[in-house]
């Protein structure tokens, strides 16, 4: 093999400074990708909220809550979906809350 510049050792030297390609990782799935709110269900739920919180009836600092969070097997459907502002989403939590507001244990 005929080298172009100098011996293997200087062409060694020169590409040590010299950052290394590496493959691109392959791409993986992310682990909420099938869990995600579709633009579709957050407009439906906006208009049938009335874009009010749920809880306290506020304007402001609206969230997308899961009425049966996904942790624990909920979906992504409008039928499981609510609006809450940001302090009523707080205080509630990964828990399960009934139409009436109280705590379901399952």
């Amino acid at each position: 093999m005929t080298l172009l510049w100098g011996s293997r050792r200087s062409q060694a030297v020169l590409l040590k400074g010299l950052p290394r390609r590496r493959a691109p990782k392959p791409a993986t799935p992310r682990a909420d990708a099938g869990t995600r709110i579709s633009s579709d269900t957050r407009l439906f739920v906006w208009q049938r909220d009335a874009g009010r919180c749920q809880g306290c009836g506020s304007r402001k600092d609206l969230q997308f809550d899961h009425l049966i969070p996904r942790s624990s097997g909920g979906s992504s459907s409008a039928e499981n979906v609510q609006i809450l502002c940001r302090s009523c989403n707080l205080r509630k939590g990964a828990t399960v809350v009934d139409d009436k507001g109280i705590e379901v244990v399952c």
